[in-house]
């Protein structure tokens, strides 16, 4: 299995594509010579990234280790080149972005599988890392029914909003109990929703909240911080940050009121949690004195 993948990586990270420097533009080119002919190669990079998430949860420590690796290799390359495609030509354009959309499709397919717990880490803060690359323009129509399409043929699928596709995946990966889950999407929400949550509409936003407002109450720690962070980053990178703060507001008193009656423990802790993570934004919703 290392072999193998250390066989796979090197096929996609070419020795010609770690020594960038001032001949880039020759490997560039080299490069996309080479794999515009290779009419395969979107799909033999989605295999390669599939099975390189596969490994990720191997029950070898070292085959795992490895795995992470050419994981990382492969995006770096891809990212690395991407930085100084814009005044090549416009063909490697097409090619870099072609590819990096093939790497957020097959991260994406992870996340959406909510698998096991390494590969779904795995997958989760890369897609975290590389979500910033994702053109405007894109963000909510990235994905649909093929696993791969570029923007010329767009038209000849059913898309569904990019948006609408990951949130649910988000729903789902939040009421995960483990603990070292719950760190990984406390990160890469950090990272996501200044990108991604700006393209919600009202409802997507709200059961975005609702799906992460139950986790105030859980015994485990970790899971009351994740929420509590992520309610208001939501909040403040939706499209109405001051409507939706004054709902997470209300949702939080309510967990609070009356205070003669007996709440859940846990339950004070988390809203307690929230609410501190929380006043900073409402604070900045204050109109300053005259």
């Amino acid at each position: 299995k290392i072999a193998n993948c250390n066989t796979v990586a090197d096929c996609i990270c070419s020795q010609n594509l770690r020594h960038i420097n001032k001949n880039t533009e020759k490997y560039m080119f080299n490069f996309s010579m080479v794999f515009r002919n290779q009419t395969d190669f979107p799909k033999f990079l989605g295999i390669a990234m599939e099975t390189f998430l596969s490994l990720c949860d191997d029950p070898e420590s070292d085959v795992r280790m490895v795995a992470d690796e050419c994981l990382n290799r492969t995006i770096k390359v891809f990212g690395l080149l991407r930085n100084v495609c814009s005044f090549m030509r416009s063909s490697f354009q097409t090619l870099m972005e072609s590819s990096l959309g093939r790497l957020q499709v097959e991260l994406y397919k992870e996340i959406k599988k909510n698998g096991s717990t390494r590969s779904l880490r795995a997958a989760l803060w890369r897609f975290a890392d590389m979500c910033h690359l994702i053109r405007p323009q894109k963000c909510r129509f990235v994905f649909g029914n093929s696993l791969f399409f570029s923007l010329k043929k767009q038209n000849s699928y059913q898309h569904r909003p990019y948006v609408v596709n990951l949130l649910p995946c988000l729903a789902r990966i939040c009421r995960r109990p483990e603990e070292s889950l719950q760190e990984t999407l406390l990160v890469a929400m950090g990272k996501m929703a200044p990108v991604l949550l700006g393209f919600t509409n009202d409802l997507e936003t709200k059961v975005l909240l609702k799906a992460f407002l139950p986790n105030i109450r859980a015994s485990l720690a970790t899971m009351r911080r994740t929420a509590a962070s992520s309610l208001t980053l939501i909040c403040q990178n939706s499209h109405k940050p001051p409507v939706f703060a004054q709902w997470l507001l209300q949702a939080l008193l309510d967990h609070l009121m009356p205070v003669e009656a007996e709440h859940d423990v846990h339950g004070v802790l988390g809203a307690l949690l929230s609410l501190r993570h929380a006043f900073p934004m409402l604070a900045s919703f204050v109109d300053e004195p005259s």
